[in-house]
Parts: C-alpha cells; sequence; structure tokens
C-alpha cells in the first residue's frame, strides 16, 4: 500500500495541472455519529493551493469530537497534496498527512495522546450543465500505534456560486478509532460548507 502511495505520488508530481493563481480554500464540517443528540465532531481546514509543478500544496485542520466515547478530544492535521485533475467539473487531490490526537477521557481512551500518518484523498463531480455533484474524501492510516483513525466521507454537493466559489456538501460519514485499550467504529450524517478566494 505505501509503494502504491508514493507511486501515485510521484506520478502526480510529474503530471500536475498547469500553475494557476494562488487560491486559499476554506472548509467546515459537522458530524454527528452518535445516537446522543448531543454528540458532536467538527474540523476545520485551510488549504493553500499555488499549483507550482513539483511542490506540494499544504493544508492544516484542527477538529474536536464529543460523541461520549474513549476518542472524545481534539486533534490537528497537517497536509501536504497534489492536485491531480482539476477543471470546472472534476477535482482530484491525493496527499500525505501527519495527524496528532488529545485524548479529554485518558482513563477511557489507555493514553492521553497519539500520532498517526495517513493518505488523504478528495474527489468532486459536478453533473453536467449543473451546480449539483457528488463528492468524497477519505483519510486511511499508515501507521498504528498508540492512535488510529480512518475516516470516509461522501455525499451530494450544491456550488452556489464561482467567484468566490462557495460549495455546500451534505452526506454519510464513517469513521473508525483505535487505541491500544480502545476500539470504535461510527458512522452518521455530515454536513459541511467549502469556500475558495
Amino acid at each position: 500500500m505505501k509503494k502504491l502511495l508514493c507511486s501515485v505520488l510521484l506520478f502526480g508530481a510529474s503530471t500536475v495541472v498547469p500553475a494557476h493563481a494562488l487560491t486559499l480554500e476554506l472548509d467546515g464540517n459537522l458530524a454527528s455519529t452518535s445516537s446522543s443528540s448531543s454528540s458532536w465532531q467538527g474540523d476545520m481546514s485551510a488549504r493553500l493551493r499555488h499549483g507550482i509543478p513539483l511542490f506540494p500544496n499544504v493544508g492544516i485542520t484542527a477538529a474536536n469530537r464529543s460523541q461520549g466515547d474513549a476518542f472524545d478530544g481534539s486533534r490537528v492535521q497537517f497536509e501536504l497534496f497534489y492536485n491531480l485533475v482539476e477543471s470546472f467539473a472534476w477535482e482530484l487531490d491525493l496527499g500525505l498527512a501527519y495527524e496528532r490526537w488529545n485524548a479529554d477521557k485518558k482513563h477511557l481512551a489507555g493514553v492521553g495522546s497519539g500520532e498517526q500518518l495517513y493518505a488523504s484523498g478528495r474527489f468532486s463531480w459536478l453533473f453536467p450543465a449543473s451546480n449539483l455533484g457528488v463528492m468524497a474524501d477519505m483519510q486511511y492510516p499508515l501507521t498504528h500505534e498508540d492512535f488510529k483513525r480512518e475516516q470516509w466521507r461522501m455525499g451530494l454537493s450544491y456550488r452556489f456560486n464561482e467567484h468566490p466559489q462557495l460549495t455546500f456538501n451534505a452526506g454519510f460519514q464513517w469513521e473508525e478509532l483505535k487505541t491500544r485499550w480502545a476500539n470504535n467504529d461510527r458512522s452518521g450524517p455530515f454536513m459541511g460548507v467549502n469556500l475558495r478566494f
């Protein structure tokens, strides 16, 4: 898996789309993967896209989780990614990221914090002659020591305008979280907003 991912990233570095203007992308998501009405989790991301061949784009994400289990807490992620496909209707990003997690309930999780490397990916496609489309994103762990988190989202998107580009996403999220003492997988609805300048 790691060799395949490296091959894809190297291929992407050599075939990245032509350079375009510097773009700042802000992304916010809110999800509930627990039956309790008071449970939630949210994340906010900032990604800088420059379009310079060979140099990866950069991103940072801050997230908080309050789902009433051992994995409640906060995390910070740092990402390097390539924009492999970009057009009006299609987009595909692939990258590598580092994540640091801090537990609110150390006595349940068995550890107070953890870290991992993971593969990241985002995909979107607009239906022909429409502002409605589909989207998906994933975070797939490449390491597993004291902490492991895997997450997949998929759903529908609607693009309201182009300049700045404002998109609303809504769909379904699945996640699996593990430490040496605890194991949990949950799923539920999410919604999000994406804004590009």
